[in-house]
């Protein structure tokens, strides 16, 4: 097999809607739709309202485009994407833990655009 850039591939339901079919009022503005079921490390709590957290939707992002990156066959894997979890550190006084993700992209300069894969 060889790698697969086709987001919906690797997250089920991913799609672009337009925002005044969706969203009232938001005129011409589109929208990247993600399932709620695709990051499971996030309940819509954390997403809107009173208890909402930038740092777990971030969180819950990055982990879900490295666990994506992770469970592709060492062969299949882009080129121009690495992805890394080199340590997680546990506080057993704090009762917390420190994940280290890394995600590298080559990219093209000077459009900063991810680099095309080789043919």
């Amino acid at each position: 097999m060889s790698f697969t850039a086709t987001p919906s591939t690797h997250i089920t339901g991913i799609d672009v809607v337009a925002g005044a079919t969706t969203v009232p009022g938001t005129g011409s503005d589109k929208y990247l739709l993600i399932p709620m079921t695709s990051l499971p490390e996030l309940d819509e709590a954390e997403v809107t309202g009173a208890s909402s957290n930038i740092c777990k939707v971030a969180f819950a992002f990055i982990e879900r485009f490295f666990q994506i990156f992770n469970a592709m066959a060492a062969a299949d894997r882009p080129v121009s994407w690495t992805a890394y979890n080199p340590t997680s550190q546990q506080d057993e006084v704090a009762r917390t833990a420190t994940r280290t993700i890394t995600h590298k992209f080559d990219i093209a300069y000077p459009t900063l655009e991810v680099a095309d894969e080789p043919a």
